[in-house]
């Protein structure tokens, strides 16, 4: 099922695309979602804009919905592999995999200037649950849930570029 979430900032593109390639980010991230055990890596090193980064997570099942233990067990391996690209326009893609769940989940974005300090985030990609009968009415309900959790994570964007 596809998606499509517009988001603004008070950034210029240049300096959202850097906070949202930062190992600052994925920590925040992480802290929000309550994992601790996670590694991230960014290729090539030092460099203004790493042209790659991966986020690799441990995620406990304790919280999440009774169908993500049942499929994951107690635990799961997460990872966010991202690619960055400083063209015009700005623009980078995500590929999620969430280890033993039957979820694909691809995002890309887009950040468009709108002034000097101003740029919009355009969101759109496709989520996948591989589930027989249930999976389509989970895609719905992840869907709607979606742009409330960009926006969740638009706010820790925010922060980051506050500082």
């Amino acid at each position: 099922m596809n998606f499509d979430v517009n988001l603004e900032f008070n950034s210029s593109a240049s300096q959202l695309l850097h906070t949202l390639a930062s190992a600052d980010l994925a920590g925040v991230r992480c802290g929000k979602l309550k994992i601790t055990n996670y590694t991230f890596q960014q290729t090539p090193n030092n460099v203004p804009l790493p042209s790659t980064t991966t986020l690799t997570a441990t995620v406990n099942t304790a919280g999440l919905p009774e169908i993500v233990q049942k499929f994951a067990g107690s635990h799961f391996s997460a990872q966010l592999i991202s690619h960055y690209h400083a063209s015009n326009p700005a623009h980078f893609a995500h590929t999620v995999n969430l280890g033993k769940l039957p979820v694909k989940l691809n995002i890309t974005g887009e950040l468009t200037p709108l002034g000097e300090q101003k740029t919009a985030l355009r969101y759109y990609g496709e989520i996948q649950v591989k589930i027989p009968f249930l999976g389509k009415n989970i895609e719905n309900q992840l869907i709607k849930q979606l742009p409330k959790l960009l926006e969740q994570d638009a706010n820790l964007i925010k922060q980051l570029l506050q500082k």
